[in-house]
């Protein structure tokens, strides 16, 4: 349980998908405005498009990733749902199968 001065401390949120890319051109048009995406909810791209190395749990694989940290969950949710996000997700699913997550991070000290 968090003491009132840790849950002062912000803590950064992570979105992380896997992405099995079956059009790559129709992708391509989803990849170019991605990033332009995260700019006013403080969103950083840490990964994208990078081959996953199969540790433990997942077979060979030829998805890719994306990781992106935001200073907190809320502004995660914020960006997930904004229109300018929304406007170009169609384009993401119809050219690719995704399974995504959000995950918040230990505070920033």
């Amino acid at each position: 349980m968090p003491t009132t001065a840790q849950a002062l401390v912000a803590k950064p949120a992570y979105f992380v998908a896997e992405v099995e890319i079956h059009d790559l051109a129709g992708f391509k048009s989803y990849a170019e405005q991605f990033a332009g995406t995260l700019t006013p909810f403080g969103g950083k791209l840490l990964s994208f498009g990078e081959s996953i190395v199969p540790i433990e749990g997942i077979e060979k694989t030829t998805a890719r990733a994306a990781i992106v940290v935001f200073p907190s969950a809320q502004a995660g949710r914020d960006w997930f749902a904004s229109p300018t996000y929304r406007k170009i997700a169609p384009i993401r699913q119809k050219s690719a199968h995704t399974r995504a997550f959000s995950v918040e991070g230990l505070p920033l000290s």
